[in-house]
């Protein structure tokens, strides 16, 4: 009998070992598993984030080639203002002149001056202060107009301008031209 109580004992400590043995390699499986897993996560999250700046990337890229070529465009118009004001070529296509009031033509609409603003050179005497003021305001102008500025603010500048009586009509005509409008 104790023969058979330690063949039993054995058998049993077998199993209890083998499943010692089970449990442990089921545990490592489970962690190897789990880091799999992690590693699969994160690759991905390293996938979705590169492909975010991959992205951004060409958007930002988009943005500075948009921004390139409005700036290239805005040089270019603003130096062909600057030649036809430096240049004074006398055109005046969207300025017309009659009855001392000049009137700026733009598109189906046009600005007029207030009927206080009289716009003649015979009338006026020029001096040197009203010769600076004009070369301020058309230096405010350089400043502050760009391609980007809408049309309405130039228009704004060119009345405001007309309603001055101490501009001439050619000054007033270079600026209308420098802003887009004559």
């Amino acid at each position: 009998m104790q023969g058979f109580q330690y063949k039993n004992q054995l058998v049993l400590d077998k199993i209890s070992q083998n499943r010692s043995i089970d449990s442990e390699y089921y545990n490592r499986y489970q962690d190897v598993l789990k880091q799999m897993n992690t590693e699969n996560a994160m690759a991905e999250q390293v996938r979705q984030y590169n492909e975010d700046l991959a992205l951004k990337n060409r958007q930002l890229q988009e943005e500075i080639r948009q921004h390139n070529q409005s700036q290239a465009q805005w040089q270019a118009e603003y130096n062909l203002a600057k030649q036809k004001i430096d240049g004074g070529s006398g055109d005046s296509a969207g300025v017309t002149k009659s009855s001392n009031k000049a009137i700026v033509k733009t598109g189906g609409s046009s600005v007029k001056p207030t009927s206080s603003s009289k716009v003649s050179n015979s009338t006026k005497s020029k001096s040197g202060v009203d010769q600076k003021t004009y070369d301020n305001t058309l230096r405010n102008i350089r400043l502050m107009t760009s391609a980007a500025m809408p049309k309405i603010q130039k228009q704004k500048i060119a009345e405001d301008m007309l309603a001055r009586s101490d501009f001439s009509d050619a000054q007033i005509t270079k600026a209308l031209k420098f802003l887009g409008l004559g």
